[in-house]
């Protein structure tokens, strides 16, 4: 036990009175934390959030490598240059596309693009049967009715490309954003929504791997340690240029894994998430958010919280010992030792839950709670003796 820490309770016996109000103590800040907890639960996560998104960049999963299983094919500003128009992408270059990532041996194939409006008949029409055609599973995005801006049309046109012509698995491409701009957990099935599974879920049921997590926390994959990308990323324009080449690594890289297929442009699909992104903007293109989520049903990670009744043990039991601890008389210098020996002792246990356990805990309701039960303490200890705590001269 660290020495401030143990004057601070060393020879310290608490009568009966003591440990009443100890405990008294302990059950009063520990249904202000469930009153907190239930009725203001944004507030608890709002100061919780920070920490977490800290854990994941410095304390996430770090992988050897890239995943084996998992490939994206990005649209890019040099993909788009020589075609006639950026929105929707050519569907006749998409077509080649999906061509070539089949016959490159992909396990399934996932279009992360919004199909709400017609192009080129010529063109609609070879995506149509370059989908149907596909050996691999092929699985389209969607719109699910929880965005307003979409139109009946748009739904129409959604329902006849997708279900009527395609004939294929279809997932929605909604992500959650917090109200800090953050994509940090999975987006639920909207109530009455016109897709009952998300994209990344529909892509995991073609290889047989789609167990959702308890607790609805996106499991990031922070970059390999021997200095890949996370997942293998090949441009569009190359895939295509090379699909008749029998040689082509990159191509040969795709077989047996799962594709995913979605932009990389500056000015859509771009989010903020707990990494830190090698981009101009700090910001994660959607196919790679959609990769992420695929990776954690692929690999069944997943973090958990504490239930209710451990949270409140915790609050309580730190309460209590702050409490005994702020009714030994001292030093101001040694108290001053003790509360921060014991910010220590939780931020430790904090990191050891989350990097060993993928465990969250409340960490600010604790910390809270062993100021509070210290202050306790010294009003006790004060009122039984008359004094106050020594000056640290």
């Amino acid at each position: 036990m660290p020495i401030g820490l143990a004057n601070s309770i060393g020879g310290f016996v608490p009568g009966r009175k003591v440990v009443l109000a100890g405990i008294a103590v302990g059950i009063l800040v520990t249904l202000a934390a469930y009153a907190l907890r239930t009725t203001f639960p944004s507030v608890a996560y709002t100061i919780e959030r920070g920490i977490v998104d800290l854990h994941v960049r410095h304390s996430g999963e770090r992988p050897a490598t890239q995943h084996p299983g998992i490939a994206v094919v990005t649209i890019t500003e040099e993909t788009l240059a020589p075609l006639r128009y950026r929105d929707p992408i050519d569907r006749g270059f998409m077509a080649d596309l999906v061509k070539a990532i089949d016959r490159a041996g992909a396990r399934s194939i996932g279009l992360n693009f919004y199909y709400l409006k017609p192009t080129t008949p010529e063109k609609d029409e070879a995506l149509i049967t370059a989908i149907r055609e596909a050996r691999a599973h092929v699985v389209m995005g969607g719109v699910d009715g929880r965005n307003r801006d979409t139109t009946a049309a748009q739904r129409d046109y959604q329902e006849l490309f997708v279900f009527g012509q395609t004939m294929r698995s279809t997932g929605y491409l909604e992500l959650r954003v917090e109200s800090d701009g953050v994509v940090r957990f999975w987006a639920q099935p909207f109530a009455g929504g016109w897709l009952a599974e998300s994209f990344s879920v529909q892509l995991a049921r073609t290889v047989g791997a789609a167990r959702l997590p308890a607790y609805p926390m996106i499991a990031w994959r922070r970059p390999p340690s021997d200095g890949s990308d996370t997942f293998l990323t090949l441009p569009a324009h190359a895939v295509v240029a090379t699909a008749g080449s029998t040689r082509s690594s990159e191509l040969s890289a795709l077989r047996g894994r799962i594709v995913l297929i979605g932009v990389d442009l500056q000015d859509r699909d771009r989010h903020r998430t707990p990494l830190p992104v090698a981009s101009v903007d700090g910001r994660m293109p959607g196919v790679l958010v959609h990769a992420h989520t695929l990776a954690q049903l692929l690999d069944r990670r997943e973090f958990t919280i504490l239930p209710a009744w451990r949270e409140f043990a915790l609050i309580f039991s730190r309460v209590l010992f702050g409490f005994f601890v702020g009714c030994r008389r001292r030093h101001a210098r040694s108290d001053l030792m003790a509360g921060g020996w014991g910010a220590v002792s939780l931020l430790a246990f904090d990191s050891i839950m989350f990097a060993t356990f993928r465990t969250i805990i409340p960490l600010t309701m604790l910390f809270v709670a062993w100021v509070i039960g210290i202050g306790a303490g010294h009003v006790a200890w004060a009122r039984r003796t008359g004094n106050a705590p020594a000056s640290m001269a």
